[in-house]
């Protein structure tokens, strides 16, 4: 299979509460690059984001390990 790469934000959970209108999201959105491969998914973040963020917040997972997957509306990202 040949990597698939697309623009992506990741709610990153167990960092921050952040409370848009009204509803408490517990976690930082983070822009970045989305990419599947034979192996699994990864993502990583665009320079902005890396430059803001303390902690890193690169992830890979292995097709195993995912257990579901849910895709959000966003506006201006």
């Amino acid at each position: 299979m040949e990597p698939i790469t697309k623009s992506a934000n990741s709610l990153l959970h167990g960092t921050q509460e952040v409370s848009w209108r009204g509803s408490p999201i517990k976690g930082i959105w983070v822009g970045g690059r989305f990419t599947a491969d034979d192996h699994g998914v990864a993502f990583a973040p665009n320079a902005m984001n890396k430059s803001m963020h303390p902690v890193d917040t690169t992830w890979q997972m292995e097709y195993a390990e995912i257990r579901r997957v849910r895709v959000r509306y966003g506006v201006g990202t």
